[in-house]
C-alpha cells in the first residue's frame, strides 16, 4: 500500500530499480560466450526470426488470418520494436509505469487492439498472434518458473513482505533445499500480476514495471483481467494508496466508544483522489471480513487504558504493547500485515503523538 520505492527506502530507489530493469533487459537478450551474438532465446533473435518468415503462406495463415493489411501491420510492428537497434524493445522491458502508456498509444496506432484479442474489455480473448506474442516472444511463463525472478523479489527486498495490494497476505520467497541438495533451492510463495493485463496487452507481458509481486488473492481472485491501467489504478511502482486512501473511524467510537455501529470503519478515498484499486480490489469488503475487529480492539486498548500515561514508565511499556505490530515509520507499511489500516486508526485516536 505504499510505492515499491518507498518500501526500498532509500534515496535512489528509483535508480535501484532502473538499473534492475536494465539487468532484465540483459537477462532477456543473452548473448553468445564471446559476446558476439545474441542467443535463439533471446527476445531480439525471437523477434527477427518471426520478421524473417513473416512473408511464408503458414505464417499469413496462422497468425493474420491470409489478411494482407493485417500482415502488413504485424511486419510494421516487428519493425518499430527492431529499429535503431532494437530501442524501441528495450523502452518496452525496461520503461516506468506512465511510459508504458506513451508506448501502448504508439503500439495502437501501428496494430489494432483487433490484431491481436477479440471479446470484451474484461474477458478477452488472445487471437493468434496475441498468443504468438505473449506465450513465444514474451515468454512470460519460462521467467516466472526461473531462479532469476524470485532472486528479483529477493533484491527488491519484498521477500517477508506482504502484498502492495492489500497489504494484509503475506508474499515470501522460500528455501525448500533438503541436505541431499548441492544447491540452494528456493519457491515463491507469491504471484507475478500483469498490472495492465497480459491478455489485453501480451507485449507487456514481460515489462518490469508491469509485474507486481502481489498475493493470489489481490492478483487471481479480484484483478483478474480487469483493465487497469496507471492513470486510473495505483501501480505500486508509480502511485502510492497510502496516499491516496484513508481508514476513517467513526467518531461515536472515537467520542463514545461505541463499537456496536454499522460500519465503524470506511475506506475513504482522500479529497482529490480518484483511484480505483480499492473499489476493484475490493479492499474495504475484504477488510471487514475480521481486518477491521484487529484494528478496533486497538482503539479499545487505547481508550482503556489511558491512565497508564500518568507514569513514564508505564507509559513506555504500553506504547510498546499498543505499537508492536505497527509501524511507525510510512516507508515500514508493507514490512507489517494491516500496517496502514493500524497506523490510519491509531493516528485519529493518539492524543499522545506515538506515531509521527
Amino acid at each position: 500500500m505504499i510505492r515499491i520505492q518507498e518500501h526500498i527506502n532509500n534515496p535512489n530507489a528509483d535508480l535501484i530499480l532502473d538499473a534492475h530493469a536494465v539487468s532484465f533487459w540483459n537477462y532477456l537478450n543473452k548473448k553468445s560466450a564471446d559476446g558476439s551474438r545474441y542467443l535463439e532465446s533471446s527476445l531480439i533473435r525471437k523477434i527477427e526470426s518471426k520478421l524473417a518468415v513473416i512473408n511464408s503462406a503458414e505464417y499469413k495463415i496462422i497468425y493474420a488470418d491470409n489478411d494482407l493489411k493485417k500482415l502488413k501491420r504485424q511486419k510494421a510492428f516487428y519493425n518499430f520494436l527492431l529499429q535503431k537497434n532494437h530501442f524501441n524493445l528495450k523502452r518496452l522491458i525496461v520503461s516506468r509505469p506512465i511510459e508504458l502508456e506513451e508506448i501502448k498509444n504508439e503500439i495502437d496506432s501501428i496494430i489494432q487492439q483487433t490484431d491481436y484479442k477479440s471479446g470484451t474489455s474484461v474477458n478477452s480473448i488472445q487471437t493468434k498472434f496475441g498468443s504468438l506474442l505473449a506465450e513465444d516472444i514474451f515468454n512470460y511463463k519460462s521467467f516466472r518458473k526461473s531462479t532469476y525472478c524470485r532472486q528479483l523479489v529477493i533484491d527488491l527486498g519484498l521477500q517477508h513482505a506482504t502484498c502492495p495490494y492489500c497489504n494484509d497476505n503475506k508474499i515470501d520467497i522460500i528455501d525448500i533445499s533438503t541436505e541431499d541438495d548441492n544447491e540452494k533451492i528456493t519457491k515463491a510463495y507469491l504471484d507475478l500480476d500483469h498490472f495492465m493485463p497480459k491478455s489485453q496487452n501480451p507485449f507487456f507481458a514481460l515489462s518490469f514495471f508491469n509485474l507486481i509481486p502481489s498475493c493470489h488473492s489481490c492478483n487471481s481472485s479480484e484483478k483478474g483481467d480487469k483493465p487497469f491501467t496507471n492513470i486510473t489504478h495505483t501501480n505500486p511502482y508509480y502511485k502510492c494508496f497510502n496516499d491516496q486512501y484513508f481508514f476513517k473511524l467513526h467518531h461515536k467510537c472515537v467520542v463514545d466508544g461505541d463499537f456496536g455501529i454499522e460500519n465503524p470503519i470506511q475506506l475513504e478515498l482522500i479529497n482529490g483522489c480518484t483511484d480505483k484499486n480499492g473499489e476493484d480490489l475490493r479492499i474495504h469488503q475484504r477488510y471487514k471480513n475480521g481486518n477491521y475487529e484487529s484494528a478496533l480492539k486497538l482503539v479499545r486498548l487505547y481508550k482503556n487504558h489511558q491512565d497508564k500515561f500518568d507514569s513514564e514508565k508505564l507509559k513506555i511499556a504500553f506504547k510498546e504493547l499498543l505499537l508492536q505490530d505497527t509501524p511507525l515509520n510510512k516507508n515500514e507499511i508493507l514490512k507489517y500485515s494491516l500496517g496502514k489500516l493500524k497506523r490510519d486508526i491509531i493516528k485519529q485516536i493518539d492524543i499522545h503523538n506515538l506515531i509521527k
